[in-house]
């Protein structure tokens, strides 16, 4: 917790703060200044970090070691910030709920006022149990943003996901039959994917379609420092600038890529190709409220024992 001044510095690190705090001794999020009634959702955390280590993420990097509050604790802010700001729908900051999501899951199913939450979540063997998946669904949970990344095992292996592809399989059916929307972000373009690879993506979305509440996919971009894996692609001297130095002076920045990669024309030509393959299978990825609204008369549609609607929290 910072207290008094910093000084004059233009940047600050843990370091100048004391290091990081005991999370479980933070207070609540103070949305006091804000106009709730403008917002669907508030917000909470249980966790800092991350406990896995993918290539391309940054979030090891920049939280540090892993830290989180017990399940019990986190479940008691999750109430009072609900009654506090009149909020049913809360969305958990996490970089990933896994280590926290039963526990908190237990905590809030008996409740009398029924809560409901969103986070991150990553594909592993309790997601691949249904009465684990019924439990979480019982408390609560809400959406599930899933990092799949890839239909393809041999990129997984790449990426250090340390999931398999048949997992993933398992975890989608398990939450989307249990009502949980199940939002999808994916990666084109990591180092060494093939076309093969990328046929398998295509492939799994298509198979997957009525699992999936939605699909966001992003190309693969590196960055010299603050991925996993970045100190390892600059070792292996892969990394060109993709400006020459004059253009770079006019634009005032730089963008570093990796020689082993597809050229940007085939990413984005992949990319082209999943958007195209989704609206095939009437997969969306809304962003206005219309679109949310049209993405949930899809999946109540679907999954009989969906969640409430995004509407229900207005």
């Amino acid at each position: 917790m910072l207290s008094g001044e910093l000084g004059d510095n233009k940047v600050y690190s843990l370091d100048d703060g004391g290091g990081p705090e005991e999370i479980s001794s933070l207070p609540l999020p103070d949305f006091s200044d804000m106009d709730m009634q403008s917002y669907l959702m508030a917000a909470a955390f249980a966790s800092r970090s991350c406990p896995f280590q993918c290539g391309f993420c940054s979030e090891t990097i920049q939280w540090g070691a892993y830290r989180k509050k017990q399940a019990d604790h986190i479940a008691a802010q999750m109430l009072e910030i609900s009654k506090l700001y009149d909020r049913r729908l809360l969305m958990l900051g996490d970089s990933l709920l896994n280590p926290v999501i039963t526990g908190i899951a237990e905590a809030l199913a008996g409740q009398k006022e029924k809560i409901y939450w969103d986070g991150y979540l990553r594909i592993d063997k309790p997601g691949c149990d249904k009465e684990t998946v019924a439990l979480w669904r019982e408390g609560g949970y809400y959406r599930a943003r899933l990092g799949l990344e890839s239909g393809s095992q041999r990129v997984l292996d790449n990426m250090d996901k340390k999931i398999t592809v048949g997992q993933t399989r398992t975890v989608l059916k398990n939450l989307a039959e249990a009502g949980v929307k199940t939002t999808t972000y994916w990666v084109v373009g990591y180092p060494g994917e093939t076309e093969d690879d990328f046929a398998e993506t295509l492939a799994f979305l298509r198979e997957h379609a009525d699992y999936i509440y939605e699909a966001d996919c992003h190309p693969f971009y590196f960055f010299p420092s603050g991925q996993v894996k970045s100190d390892e692609w600059l070792r292996a001297g892969q990394i060109v600038e993709l400006y020459s130095k004059p253009a770079a002076r006019m634009l005032m920045t730089q963008t570093w890529v990796i020689d082993s990669l597809e050229n940007r024309e085939t990413i984005y030509r992949r990319l082209r190709d999943f958007s195209n393959a989704c609206r095939e299978c009437g997969i969306p990825n809304p962003y206005s409220l219309m679109d949310i609204n049209m993405a949930d008369i899809r999946w109540k549609k679907l999954h009989e024992a969906s969640v409430p609607s995004i509407l229900e929290f207005l």
